[in-house]
């Protein structure tokens, strides 16, 4: 059975400097308690496009996630491609919408499979909360974003 996650957050920001924050690879890592790397550039004129991989996590524990998408200032698209564990089939969309020259609209779909159909769904719960409570973070202290970028 798959999980479905979807976050939408209201960034008091542009377009783009909330794109460019998501974008890249160790700005978007500092939203996690666990260490983002890149590992592979993309072959692309920006190394954190289609076909980057990055490493979340330390050591065996890490997963892989690999770019499958990449349209400037509108959507990044990435799957776990390595260390997932009983997780398969996981794809992320993040989409970005300008609401005004200084306001964004994120919303963040994950959808995935676990082998164990109810433990899934208690995973998908915990994702939501943890990236809400990200987001809303974030939000809060949107120069976080701006001098990040």
């Amino acid at each position: 059975m798959t999980t479905r996650v979807s976050i939408s957050q209201v960034f008091d920001l542009s377009v783009d400097d909330v794109f460019d924050f998501f974008g890249d690879h160790e700005k978007f890592g500092s939203l996690l308690p666990v260490p983002v790397t890149r590992i592979v550039n993309s072959p692309d004129e920006n190394p954190n496009g289609v076909g980057s991989v990055r490493k979340v996590g330390i050591g065996p524990l890490g997963v892989e996630e690999t770019i499958l998408t990449w349209n400037q200032s509108s959507q990044i698209q990435y799957t776990i491609s390595k260390g997932a564990g009983p997780i398969k089939n996981y794809l992320a969309t993040i989409s970005f919408s300008a609401i005004s020259a200084n306001q964004c609209q994120l919303d963040y779909d994950i959808e995935f499979d676990f082998a164990i159909p109810l433990v899934g769904a208690l995973v998908g719960k915990g994702m939501k909360t943890a990236f809400e409570g990200a987001m809303k973070s974030l939000a809060a202290s949107p120069m976080k974003i701006v001098q990040a970028v």
